[in-house]
């Protein structure tokens, strides 16, 4: 029953997120960065709508692959796609001088991927699963890496960098915590994955918050 909760609260939290910051979709001026985010929390609605959906008409959680954990992919693929695609060539020359920056944001993937261990531990998934589970998971795995990085980048007098800073601060906390609530929900520690679900829950919405506050400042 927990799971369905934590489900269910994450698809109520997306639902409002996306409402409240639904300008983020329709205001034609706005980048595209803000609207990858908003993308990224709409397949993680899709995913939750998903399992509240299943659990309704089944009564019973899913056995072996389920079509909410595409949602969850689809969501970490979009904040890739941010840090990537559209920060990183901005706010990272290649230069020398941020060198260390890349050496230290080299542990949230480590990090990322240490949290991610107890899958290939477990009985509850044949190994097939959690080899996929694990694939699915390497776009979080990445992202985490441009998220710490761009945490940590001094602005070097470009004021987006700092603007969005707190986006990357929440975008990092998203996926340490959506990592561990993929293992208790897998483990089935009804408790832990409650509480991993408010933290995801909360990180979501501030996602859109952050995003939409700090593409106010893009200065390019």
């Amino acid at each position: 029953m927990y799971y369905w909760i934590s489900s269910g609260l994450q698809l109520l939290c997306c639902v409002i997120g996306l409402i409240l910051f639904k300008d983020i979709w329709f205001n034609s001026k706005k980048a595209l960065f803000p609207k990858l985010v908003a993308l990224g929390v709409a397949c993680i609605t899709l995913g939750s709508l998903n399992d509240v959906a299943y659990f309704i008409v089944r009564k019973t959680q899913f056995n072996g692959l389920y079509i909410g954990f595409f949602g969850i992919i689809g969501c970490f693929l979009s904040l890739l796609s941010v840090s990537y695609g559209q920060l990183d060539r901005l706010f990272d020359d290649s230069s020398k001088a941020f060198f260390k920056y890349r050496i230290i944001s080299i542990s949230a993937p480590i990090v990322v991927s240490a949290l991610f261990v107890p899958v290939f531990m477990t009985s509850n998934l044949p190994m097939s699963m959690r080899i996929f589970t694990f694939l699915g998971w390497l776009p979080a795995i990445f992202a985490s890496y441009y998220n710490l990085k761009h945490s940590i980048l001094p602005d070097c007098g470009f004021v987006f960098v700092k603007a969005v800073r707190p986006y990357n601060i929440t975008a990092v906390i998203l996926e340490v915590s959506y990592t561990i609530h993929i293992v208790l929900r897998i483990y089935q520690l009804n408790i832990g994955i409650l509480i991993s679900s408010i933290v995801v829950s909360s990180s979501l919405i501030a996602l859109l918050y952050f995003a939409k506050k700090g593409v106010a400042q893009w200065t390019i």
